[in-house]
């Protein structure tokens, strides 16, 4: 008597599952496109500019609709945050070339200004005149606004002038200061005088 063949089957294997590739940034930070997470303020907070980079090269290629000026600003404030050289140029460029659709925002204009309000390394002089115009474009600046302004205005750092000059504009300066405080739409706080005393503290200075 024969066996029922089904005794020599050899057992079938479990079909194995193939994921269709996404962007491991996409699974990990945006478990839902609709819930929009970058709105949130802690957002890849800690997260290198790199990842934010690609995390929304990944969102624009996958899911377009969803990018908003939030989203942009997830890696406008990376660019500001990362120190690295340029930085306050790259930011520039990005507003201007990099947020197709997306019209700025006061909070786009500010992330630029804290750019060169906290730049090291460029010359004082640049700094204050392009910190000085991208405040002019916020519509409704922000106490913080103020303050960008003022760090950028009273650091007292000139370039490598003879001391009569720097001491001039060192005072040309601290006038400036003064007269932000005294045109500020909103209140004055102890951190705005503050930067106004640091000014005239600098602008004396051998």
């Amino acid at each position: 008597m024969h066996r029922s063949l089904s005794v020599y089957r050899r057992p079938l294997k479990a079909a194995r599952f193939i994921a269709p590739r996404s962007s491991p940034i996409i699974a990990s930070r945006c478990s839902s496109f609709f819930a929009h997470d970058w709105h949130k303020k802690d957002f890849m907070e800690s997260d290198p500019l790199e990842a934010k980079e690609r995390w929304l090269s990944d969102l624009r290629a996958r899911y377009p609709s969803v990018v908003d000026i939030e989203a942009h600003l997830v890696v406008l404030r990376g660019i500001v945050n990362s120190s690295q050289p340029g930085s306050p140029q790259k930011a520039e460029e990005y507003i201007f070339h990099h947020m197709p659709g997306c019209e700025p925002t006061d909070d786009c204009y500010e992330a630029v200004l804290e750019a060169w309000s906290n730049s090291p390394k460029e010359d004082s002089s640049l700094c204050i005149l392009r910190a000085k115009r991208w405040f002019a474009k916020i519509k409704e600046p922000k106490l913080q606004s103020y303050h960008l302004l003022l760090n950028v205005v009273s650091k007292g750092r000139v370039k490598r002038i003879k001391r009569a000059r720097a001491i001039a504009a060192r005072e040309e300066n601290a006038k400036a200061a003064e007269q932000i405080l005294e045109t500020m739409t909103v209140p004055p706080d102890t951190d705005a005088y503050n930067y106004v005393l640091r000014a005239w503290a600098k602008a004396f200075d051998p």
